[in-house]
């Protein structure tokens, strides 16, 4: 009855042209007419299609949301602590302005040492303008990521939504939309989410280890290490992936 499965075509009954078929068909359909069964069998195939079709990315982009939120939240606090790092401390220049004073007034507070006026601030060492590149890149790049599902949740809604009308044009109307998903890349823009997000990751753990290595060596060591074996793990799978289809650590990248 059928020419492919109807995982493969959008429209399952037959390969020829949609508006084909309704150029044939476009005439008001009669309680008796035996077109009727042409279309209940299309909507109920079509609709079978539709939920599964919607229900498998529904997920995917609730997935998504669930993560970029509790991510950027967690990316949000390294920001903020390392950003503060970019501007002097006041503190320091209110300490400075304090000692030339007391200098000044009694010199003998602390001997051999001449009073001086405070120095402009110095601009921030290089890791750390670095590591807050690397913090604000991740954390926009999941905030973009998490505005992308939510555009994608609004498409599938506007998917299932079909126009009034007879049977033939809410059919006509669905498949318009079927065929759409199919002429443009919509599982591209979903299936990117989670690429987007693994690459915010690695950019979190990349100005982690920059911020510390100008601090503690050691930590800054261990974190290297771990960040290094997560990326092996995941090139991994991904040829595993690549390599067999049958392997069920497949990736988008794979």
């Amino acid at each position: 009855m059928f020419d492919a499965p109807h995982h493969q075509y959008c429209w399952p009954l037959r390969k020829c042209s949609f508006q084909d078929a309704l150029r044939a068909f476009f005439q008001p359909i009669k309680s008796d007419d035996p077109r009727l069964d042409f279309y209940t069998i299309y909507k109920r195939e079509a609709t079978d299609y539709d939920v599964d079709y919607v229900k498998k990315y529904d997920e995917d982009l609730n997935t998504t949301l669930i993560f970029a939120g509790l991510f950027s939240a967690v990316s949000s606090a390294f920001v903020i602590d390392i950003y503060s790092k970019l501007q002097p401390d006041p503190n320091d220049q209110t300490v400075a302005l304090l000692r030339a004073i007391l200098l000044t007034l009694n010199s003998s507070a602390i001997p051999n040492e001449v009073p001086t006026v405070p120095t402009a601030p110095e601009n921030p060492p290089g890791e750390i303008v670095t590591a807050t590149a690397l913090l604000f890149a991740s954390l926009l790049i999941s905030l973009l990521a998490a505005f992308i599902a939510m555009l994608g949740k609004q498409w599938l809604n506007r998917y299932l939504r079909h126009a009034g009308g007879s049977t033939i044009e809410r059919c006509g109307d669905r498949q318009l939309k079927c065929d759409g998903l199919r002429k443009w890349p919509f599982h591209i823009f979903i299936e990117s989410l989670p690429v987007m997000l693994q690459a915010a990751l690695l950019l979190l753990a990349c100005g982690l280890c920059r911020y510390m290595a100008s601090i503690n060596i050691p930590i800054a060591a261990v974190l290297i290490g771990l960040t290094s074996l997560g990326v092996l793990f995941y090139v991994g799978i991904i040829v595993t992936g690549a390599y067999s289809y049958a392997c069920p650590f497949q990736t988008p990248a794979s």
